[in-house]
């Protein structure tokens, strides 16, 4: 146990009799003596705590506690930043990646190819191998010049707001760009070699800009004690220094690390699909550069509609898709540094959801960046869910509880999986989660349940209480909504 407390027990709460008011008055003083015990465990006693949960039927306030009180909620931000996105883009927006140059001759096309971003958070290889595809079935075979990626839309690539309060080479925290493919993250897979011989490394995609020192060897057995590091760090390349050993049993280890220049990475990755679709280049150097005005649109890769992007940020809880989704919002060219932050700030501003010590600092809720209340995150989501444009997407964004995404392992095979979506936090000391409950028949409750200076290794804990809690209130409104059944059908 490691000197943790274990979560206490909760009592389950009787089923309603389905008659009177003064039932579901009873069962909600049940609720509250339920949920204020909970917040009674020893791991609890000197962390901060806001919790709201609110009736979107009408309003009101079903439990808070501390609810005003504005805390870090870590990725519970990402609800803000993609209900914003909603609103401001729309839920069929689409981003753009298109190739241009000179009208091709003879399949062969004079200068440069352009790869222009358009700020695109989900696009991958496979995406820019179809670019080539389609040069290729229009009869390009050559391009005399290189390729140059134009990546001006964002002005330059750069890492997202309050990112340089730590420095870690970790694929959570890479950078964002108008060209942006794979994540900004490149994958290194280590498998067992011969005994005794060293392990067997690569990095997909290949590509010249990432190299790899290999002095992992492979020993007896299934155990992995890998070591990587990054040993040089250019402005568009890197190197990954590999060392410990690797059981000859032991199945492939697959490792995600950011790329140090988002733009020469792309243009890598589409430089190497063409030559796999057979097109030859003039020059084998990328280079930045922002495309001339009177290029022909040779192709186009347009991706998945926002309102589909956003199930990734928030089922998945992607950093870099949140913040890359944000910082487009700014439609003036080149986009500002703080363009997309500040339209995510006035957007919440007019809800109004900024108030007292509230403050939004970024897109994903990474480190020390944002504060709100519990009840500012109800009060979102009865905007939303009263906001038909928005709401179907938005909810369909969330982690469903028992069933996918952050929240897939809990609650399982409990009567309230699947009928409870909800955003979840982590951070270290700090544990949220976010959404909304429901039943058929009524509208559903929002919670939001935000810890902050938790105990080390505590939040398994406040992950127990957290579904305990959520658990509490959907029996809850599953007794009042079995109360309004019985009423409506007596005599």
């Amino acid at each position: 146990m490691g000197g943790h407390p274990r979560a206490e027990p909760t009592p389950t709460i009787a089923p309603a009799p389905p008659d009177t008011e003064a039932t579901t008055a009873t069962t909600h003083r049940a609720l509250v003596e339920q949920l204020d015990a909970l917040l009674q465990q020893r791991f609890l006693k000197d962390a901060k705590i806001s919790i709201h949960v609110r009736d979107l039927a009408t309003g009101a306030t079903v439990f808070e506690h501390d609810g005003s009180t504005a805390l870090n909620p870590a990725s519970n931000i990402k609800l803000v930043t993609t209900a914003a996105a909603l609103s401001i883009l729309g839920p069929s927006h689409r981003y753009e990646t298109a190739v241009k140059a000179t009208k091709p001759v003879d399949g062969t096309v004079r200068g440069d190819l352009f790869l222009v971003g358009g700020g695109d958070p989900s696009l991958l290889t496979g995406d820019l191998y179809e670019l080539a595809s389609r040069l290729r079935a229009l009869g390009v075979r050559e391009v005399t010049g290189g390729v140059v990626v134009d990546s001006s839309l964002f002005g330059a690539d750069l890492s997202p707001p309050g990112y340089e309060q730590k420095q870690e080479f970790a694929a959570y925290r890479a950078p964002i760009g108008a060209t942006s493919v794979n994540f900004n993250t490149m994958e290194l897979r280590v498998l067992p070699g011969d005994s005794s011989s060293p392990v067997r490394v690569s990095a997909r995609p290949p590509v010249p800009s990432i190299t790899l020192h290999n002095d992992a060897i492979t020993t007896q057995g299934s155990k992995r004690r890998i070591r990587i590091k990054p040993t040089t760090t250019a402005d568009t390349s890197i190197g990954l220094k590999i060392e410990g050993s690797m059981g000859h049993r032991a199945r492939m280890a697959l490792y995600r690390y950011p790329v140090p220049s988002p733009a020469h990475y792309a243009g890598e990755i589409f430089a190497l699909t063409l030559s796999q679709v057979g097109i030859t280049l003039g020059s084998s150097a990328i280079t930045l550069a922002t495309a001339p005005e009177g290029l022909e649109s040779l192709a186009a890769h347009h991706s998945d509609p926002l309102g589909m992007l956003i199930r990734a940020v928030n089922k998945l809880s992607s950093n870099f898709m949140a913040e890359l989704i944000m910082h487009g919002l700014d439609r003036s060219v080149p986009v500002t540094p703080q363009g997309g932050l500040d339209l995510v700030r006035d957007w919440a501003s007019e809800l109004p959801l900024l108030e007292g010590d509230s403050w939004i600092g970024n897109g994903s809720g990474l480190y020390d960046n944002n504060r709100i209340s519990a009840e500012q995150l109800t009060r979102l989501l009865q905007h939303v869910h009263d906001d038909f444009r928005i709401y179907g997407d938005l909810l369909a964004s969330l982690a469903i509880m028992g069933t996918d995404g952050t929240t897939r392992r809990r609650l399982r095979q409990t009567p309230h999986a699947g009928w409870i979506r909800a955003k979840t936090g982590t951070l270290d000391h700090i544990s949220a989660l976010t959404g909304y409950a429901a039943v058929e028949g009524r509208a559903p409750v929002a919670f939001s349940i935000l810890f902050n200076d938790l105990p080390l290794g505590s939040t398994a804990y406040a992950r127990q209480t957290q579904d305990r809690i959520v658990e509490a209130v959907h029996g809850w409104l599953m007794a009042s909504a079995r109360s309004l059944d019985g009423a409506a059908t007596s005599p």
